[in-house]
């Protein structure tokens, strides 16, 4: 967890994460409930044993989760942690972030998903995420597909999007791409 408070203070990542319907107060009690909200999403631990490990109840994480962490707040967040770990001298032992690439991923999924489709190679029913990551290993975008359609359709959708200062120039894909 301290490593999340001290990258909020380098890239203030949390601020972000505003309430659904626009307030904007902050409390240090909101805060410690992101740090431990964001964790429980990453690592699919989920809130309910994050609640067990933290000592925050599982109500509070699940407001938390349902009022602030959302697709656009996570979207505003990722551009501040990426342009903060562009500016680090060892990120240039990666490379120079002038090279991109994006590959699809499927995923066996259960119940309902409008995204997910049958498929036979898979043994089930699948869904993809797009993702798209420069040679410094940042991952700079990432989308949800359904898995039937080509990928060459969403490989322009971050490049030309991203709120990142990445100094991207060149992009690989692979066939589907």
């Amino acid at each position: 967890m301290s490593l999340l408070i001290g990258l909020d203070k380098r890239t203030g990542y949390l601020d972000c994460f505003t309430h659904a319907s626009g307030k904007q107060a902050r409390t240090p009690e909101l805060e410690r409930n992101l740090i431990a909200v964001l964790p429980a999403h990453s690592t699919n631990i989920g809130s309910t044993r994050m609640a067990e490990a933290c000592g925050i109840s599982y109500d509070i994480l699940a407001w938390t989760s349902e009022w602030y962490v959302r697709e656009e707040t996570l979207r505003a967040a990722n551009p501040a942690i990426i342009d903060y770990r562009q500016r680090l001298p060892l990120t240039t032992v990666f490379g120079v972030g002038t090279l991109s690439s994006s590959d699809g991923q499927r995923f066996p999924v259960r119940g309902k998903s409008i995204s997910a489709r049958e498929m036979v190679i898979h043994c089930g029913r699948v869904l993809s995420t797009y993702a798209h990551v420069t040679d410094q290993h940042a991952t700079y975008g990432t989308k949800i597909i359904v898995a039937t359609k080509r990928e060459a359709h969403y490989v322009l959708d971050e490049m030309l999007v991203n709120a990142t200062d990445l100094p991207v120039n060149e992009h690989a894909t692979d066939t589907h791409g």
